[in-house]
């Protein structure tokens, strides 16, 4: 086994994990995981374990946590980003519905509970173990949404 660390900028990590067992695979074989810096948080270990469930129980850290360093953001701003975003999730459709309710979004994950997300920015949240990074148009209207996970980000476009 090779692992590679490649910092590609400030706040990029690249690591590419290569298998290379003549005995056990018919080729070598790389993995690459994308990773960014979280400045001043807390590492968040990550926990699958070949688990169906999503594996956020294991996670340390709690959505009072992302709620303590919430920013203020406009209610008419975080009305631009209220929609549905679809895109694919680790070679699976990914269904992301955002909601505003009492000055507060939520996000839902393929029909899943709504849980609320806190600003950290104007357009960055966190609070469900997730990142969630709104992409604007010229009118602050969110285009896309970035899903931030340990294994790394992935786009979904707004369908409404």
């Amino acid at each position: 086994m090779t692992e590679r660390f490649r910092r590609t900028d400030f706040g990029h990590l690249v690591i590419a994990v290569t298998f290379d067992d003549p005995k056990a695979y018919n080729k070598a074989w790389t993995l690459s995981v994308n990773a960014r810096l979280a400045a001043d948080t807390e590492m968040l270990e990550a926990v699958c374990n070949e688990r169906l469930d999503s594996g956020q129980q294991h996670w340390i850290g709690r959505a009072s946590d992302a709620q303590k360093s919430a920013v203020a953001v406009a209610p008419e701003v975080l009305a631009k980003y209220v929609g549905v975003y679809k895109g694919i999730y680790l070679r699976n459709p990914r269904t992301v519905e955002v909601t505003l309710s009492g000055g507060t979004l939520s996000v839902s994950v393929n029909g899943g509970p709504k849980q609320p997300i806190f600003p950290q920015s104007e357009t960055n949240f966190s609070g469900t173990g997730l990142t969630y990074q709104f992409i604007r148009n010229d009118h602050g209207i969110a285009t896309h949404v970035v899903e931030g996970h340990v294994a790394g980000d992935f786009k979904f476009v707004r369908q409404n």
